[in-house]
């Protein structure tokens, strides 16, 4: 039983018709808006996702960075400020600190070092680059370098390792 006092009821039929189309079509366009906009903020989400991985990444990086060059740092105020060491000690930070710098320079853009290890006849360097192409840079700028003779550089890691769309390497380099 309709209630006689309801709009519809007041309505004749062919109105209460198109007002149930009208109705319809407002229901419909309102749930469309709401999938766009829910998929607007799920694109969103995973962006903000990946921004913040690409962070945390470069973070990570800065902090490899900032380790390598305190090491840099220390080994150059000790080549300078201790005068307590005789002349071979002094000489050995110095060159070390030397090499460390000439490497440094030679590095080819998105190279980047994690770890340099020296001892008596080798320079032992870790770490990671955006692509191939400045990997094979970095090395040919190695051969290059004035304490490396020809065929010096030993080995470049055989099982190159992928992360985050990095390759990890070693290098040795016999002196």
């Amino acid at each position: 039983m309709e209630d006689k006092n309801s709009f519809a009821s007041r309505l004749p039929f062919a109105k209460r018709k198109s007002y149930l189309w009208w109705v319809r079509l407002a229901l419909l366009l309102l749930v469309f808006l709401i999938l766009i906009l829910v998929g607007i903020s799920v694109k969103d989400y995973l962006i903000y996702q990946d921004l913040l991985a690409q962070k945390n990444s470069l973070l990570g990086s800065v902090a490899q960075l900032d380790e390598i060059v305190s090491k840099k740092n220390k080994l150059l105020s000790q080549g300078h400020k201790d005068h307590e060491y005789d002349n071979k000690n002094h000489n050995m930070h110095t060159k070390i600190a030397g090499f460390l710098t000439d490497i440094e320079a030679a590095l080819a853009s998105g190279v980047h070092l994690s770890s340099f290890d020296f001892t008596a006849n080798k320079i032992e360097l870790t770490g990671y680059s955006d692509s191939l192409e400045s990997l094979s840079d970095t090395v040919a700028r190695l051969q290059k370098l004035p304490f490396v003779k020809n065929h010096d550089i030993e080995q470049v890691t055989k099982d190159i390792k992928v992360a985050n769309h990095k390759l990890a390497f070693t290098i040795i380099i016999n002196l």
